[in-house]
């Protein structure tokens, strides 16, 4: 294939084909964009802790499941506790 040949089946493209043409790399560079604001400016540290307290709600409702109130009952505090202390960790490493 030679240029010429690439340029003349540029010039026979139908309107609906450029539109599909467009979505498809401004869909590419809005998920590029995406990615990059969620994820790649953000420190590594400050990830794991995110995906953590994630996690910390999911494994709560395991917790509960087989044990007394009165156990229940201490393990949400501590795990309040261990909560409230991350999200001071990350606000004051946000704050610097």
């Amino acid at each position: 294939m030679s240029t010429n040949d690439i340029i003349d089946a540029v010039k026979q493209f139908t309107g609906t084909q450029w539109a599909a043409i467009i979505a498809i790399v401004g869909s590419g560079i809005y998920g590029f964009n995406w990615i990059e604001n969620r994820y790649a400016q953000k420190d590594n540290v400050e990830l794991a802790i995110e995906h953590i307290i994630r996690v910390d709600s999911k494994l709560t409702a395991l917790i509960n499941d087989g044990r007394t109130p009165e156990q229940i009952e201490k393990i949400n505090q501590n795990a309040k506790l261990h909560e409230e202390q991350l999200r001071r960790y990350l606000e004051s490493k946000n704050s610097k």
